[in-house]
């Protein structure tokens, strides 16, 4: 069985690029809240993304609010992504 959180990240990447954003999802429910580090962020990144795709409003809001909390002053390489986070949250709210 896979554990490592970095090709857990990769998985999910995978599966969501091929269609499949439920099991992608699933793997990051699994594990994203247990990782450490920047993968926890990234994955935190990557759940927002997925449930707001699949309507997971609540879930989205709170991944978001994740990365933009603990990247709340971003080096210029993690700028987009925590801009990307702030956006999500403000389309979540505008609905």
């Amino acid at each position: 069985m896979n554990v490592c959180f970095h090709e857990k990240l990769v998985e999910a990447r995978l599966l969501a690029s091929q269609g499949q954003p439920r099991a992608a999802g699933a793997i990051l429910d699994r594990w994203v809240w247990r990782a450490e580090g920047p993968f926890s962020v990234f994955g935190a990144l990557d759940q927002a993304r997925i449930a707001e795709g699949l309507g997971e409003r609540d879930k989205a809001r709170r991944s978001y609010q994740f990365v933009v909390d603990a990247w709340h002053r971003p080096d210029s390489e993690l700028l987009p992504y925590v801009i990307e986070a702030r956006k999500g949250l403000a389309r979540l709210k505008s609905q």
